[in-house]
């Protein structure tokens, strides 16, 4: 595989990305974070530490990743967002903390995810 692509106007931290990965501009990857192989995340997503990204998958423009439950008590959740192998999220998803993606599912364009999902199906929860 190659050596991953990023975008000039991304910041990408961490150290553990795999090859063949693909950042859009605007994005960013804070250092604790793990990107498996052949990923893409699009324009304006940003991967918090300790979030696993496995190989395979793809993140839509704008997905959002909550770090926190409640964000305005400042209080960082220990519970990080895992992406199984070769599932999509879809732009503009939103999911909150401690969300585990199954491999393979697909996750809708605007959905908003607050329980983790194991199976392969798609996900139309809109809020």
């Amino acid at each position: 595989m190659t050596a991953p692509q990023i975008h000039p106007s991304a910041v990408c931290e961490t150290n553990d990305i795999g090859a063949g990965v693909v950042i859009g501009s605007h994005a960013s990857i804070e250092k604790g974070a793990r990107i498996g192989n052949g990923v893409v995340i699009k324009n304006g997503v940003h991967i918090y530490s300790g979030m696993v990204v496995e190989d395979g998958v793809h993140i839509g423009p704008n997905a959002s990743f909550a770090s926190e439950r409640l964000p305005f008590n400042g209080a960082p959740t220990d519970k990080p967002i895992i992406l199984r192998e070769g599932c999509v999220i879809g732009a503009n998803a939103t999911l909150c903390p401690g969300i585990t993606i199954g491999a393979r599912a697909i996750i809708d364009a605007g959905a908003v995810v607050t329980q983790s999902g194991q199976c392969t199906a798609t996900s139309r929860e809109t809020g």
